[in-house]
């Protein structure tokens, strides 16, 4: 019973994320708590990111093809697989660099430690 259960879960999980991947839109807001032992968890506010970058995925998910519906969470590579940078590396370089260009632009996005890794 429990393994079908799981199955069970499992499936209705995977169809939830193919659906909502699919649509183009993914969570509304994904919480980036792999960073929480030293900081503060980050809010990311997925679906203003995408608007920001007029739905241009590959912004972000630099290593996926366009017009995939499966993209990958960046924990699943960076701190894990030799080739790509650390995680922490990784989001400070593509994150501060597009805050630091948007910056540049006129606009107020949070280019210190406590802007994106907010205490709840």
């Amino acid at each position: 019973m429990k393994k079908t259960a799981v199955v069970v879960i499992a499936i209705i999980g995977l169809a939830w994320s193919a659906a909502v991947a699919i649509a183009g839109q993914g969570p509304e807001t994904i919480t980036i708590d792999v960073v929480k032992k030293a900081m503060p968890a980050v809010v990311f506010h997925h679906h203003k990111h995408q608007e920001r970058v007029k739905g241009d995925c590959i912004k972000c998910h630099h290593k996926e093809k366009a017009g995939e519906t499966a993209l990958r969470p960046c924990h699943e590579c960076h701190g894990k697989i030799a080739e790509a940078p650390k995680f922490k590396n990784a989001m400070h370089k593509r994150c501060k660099g597009c805050h630091k260009e948007m910056k540049a632009a006129g606009k107020n996005p949070p280019l210190k430690c406590n802007g994106c890794h907010t205490k709840k």
